[in-house]
């Protein structure tokens, strides 16, 4: 679904990317609370200190710049960018967990961050691309991963958390190019309305599909399933948006490959290894390693 909605997107057009980013947050709020209500979960936001909801508004800032930059990459032509940036998210969350949760890096994770970003930054200047969009949006989302880390909260009370902080920001700014005359909410037909609000059901279905996976998944599997998304974000972009495609790209692309590949080769064994029963007589039965929520 998140490769896919790579196509939904350019159907708001003339909407801008500030436009589309702030209903995103507006119609992704309404529909979180509505589910929110339907599972009685209004509790687990309830009584949280002014720590944890700081860290849910800095998660709420990061996630909303990361759902801008892949809008205006998508309504820029800059799909394959995007892309880019998806390969190199779980490589950029593991890097900002060595750096401030002093983790110890294993050397497929060096490796993989060294190839990875040095294949995007080469390559992106070879093929005279943006090459500041995909580091960017990698670096978004491994900041909001680290949050995550931080936040233990489950998947919708997260997003209605994020949602409701930059809600009245959002108001505010549809509020504004409404009465400039540059909202294009009330000039487009009831259909550009319907679009607007699908965009929250856009937002909100592939992370519960997520979620739900990520606990009944093996890590393993997640592991590969992930790249799934930019793959699919990267064929729109050849075969559907018609993005030039020459051979320095195509380099870059299999540079990222190589990175992925080595990355997930070491989480995998990482996982496995954590996985293997310690062979002591009296101990319990070993916890799997799960996913961040």
């Amino acid at each position: 679904m998140w490769g896919l909605s790579t196509l939904f997107w350019p159907l708001l057009v003339p909407a801008g990317p500030i436009e589309v980013l702030m209903h995103r947050i507006v119609w992704a709020f309404v529909l979180s609370a509505v589910l929110m209500s339907v599972l009685r979960s209004w509790g687990s936001l309830r009584g949280l200190n002014a720590r944890t909801w700081s860290l849910i508004a800095a998660g709420g800032v990061l996630n909303a710049a990361n759902w801008g930059l892949f809008i205006f990459a998508v309504l820029s032509g800059q799909v394959i960018s995007a892309s880019m940036a998806y390969f190199l998210n779980p490589i950029a969350s593991a890097a900002f967990g060595v750096l401030v949760l002093r983790e110890r890096p294993r050397a497929t994770q060096i490796a993989a961050l060294a190839i990875g970003s040095g294949a995007v930054v080469a390559t992106g200047f070879a093929a005279g691309g943006n090459v500041w969009l995909p580091l960017l949006m990698a670096t978004c989302f491994g900041l909001y991963a680290l949050v995550q880390r931080v936040v233990r909260l489950a998947p919708v009370a997260t997003l209605t958390g994020e949602s409701a902080v930059l809600f009245p920001l959002a108001i505010g700014v549809l509020a504004i190019l409404q009465l400039t005359g540059e909202s294009t909410l009330l000039d487009q037909g009831l259909s550009h309305v319907v679009l607007f609000v699908v965009g929250g059901a856009v937002t909100l279905a592939p992370l519960l599909a997520f979620a739900y996976a990520a606990r009944r998944t093996p890590l393993s599997t997640m592991a590969v399933m992930q790249y799934i998304a930019p793959l699919i974000q990267f064929c729109v972009g050849v075969f559907v948006m018609g993005e030039p495609m020459p051979a320095a790209r195509w380099i870059g692309l299999a540079l990222v490959l190589v990175a992925v590949a080595v990355f997930t080769t070491g989480e995998i064994a990482a996982a496995r290894h954590r996985a293997r029963p310690s062979g002591r007589k009296g101990w319990g039965p070993q916890r799997s390693a799960a996913m961040p929520d």
